[in-house]
């Protein structure tokens, strides 16, 4: 099955390493987050996922940790091949996020419950439509998207963070902007806070 397939593979491979090489920016994690700088990056073409994306992460016994970006393929061309566009790109920024924005939810959670209660209530049928079924994940979502929102901003210009902005509020995260200017005092006080654990409290 798998080599007779290996065409497709090939072809998998070489499209999403061309997007990658050409509009991808993975140096802004490291520049951005202050941390993590062992990390390797991983791109895997989910094939059977559809729309469906993961950002898991793992760190190896002596350190090293590995992050994964499983985008799906949702896109083909004529002929069934995938196809990955410039907008995927924002896709793999929030998947890769996910590694820096989990384990800091996580290690400020006793401080961020009471409040993330708060704020589920009004979106929560909103939420739960799209699985994020606990304030917990809620929180990790908003951190992440407020990051992507971040990363066009630098990339991509003002008028393409507005237009992120307007998507994740369309989605119930209604904070967005304000998450994301946030991140902003961050990024102009980098000489106070060298990585964002530093500014997490």
């Amino acid at each position: 099955f798998i080599a007779k397939h290996r065409a497709l593979y090939q072809t998998t491979e070489s499209r999403l390493k061309e997007l990658l090489d050409q509009q991808a920016h993975l140096e802004w994690f490291r520049d951005f987050f202050g941390e993590k700088p062992n990390a390797a990056f991983t791109v895997i073409p989910g094939m059977l996922n559809g729309g469906s994306c993961y950002g898991p992460h793992f760190r190896a016994a002596g350190g090293q940790e590995e992050l994964f970006c499983m985008l799906g393929v949702w896109q083909t061309d004529s002929e069934g091949r995938p196809e990955f566009i410039s907008g995927m790109v924002g896709t793999v920024v929030h998947e890769f996020g996910h590694s820096y924005a989990n384990p800091l939810i996580d290690r400020h959670w006793d401080e961020l419950r009471a409040p993330a209660q708060i704020l589920y209530k009004p979106v929560a049928q909103k939420m739960r439509s799209q699985a994020y079924g606990e304030p917990i994940t809620m929180l990790r979502e908003s951190l992440v998207r407020a990051c992507g929102v971040r990363y066009a901003r630098r990339y991509e210009g003002t008028k393409a963070a507005s237009e992120a902005v307007r998507r994740e509020k369309s989605r119930g995260f209604l904070w967005t902007q304000e998450l994301s200017d946030l991140l902003g005092d961050y990024e102009a006080h980098r000489d106070r806070y060298p990585t964002w654990e530093a500014f997490a409290p």
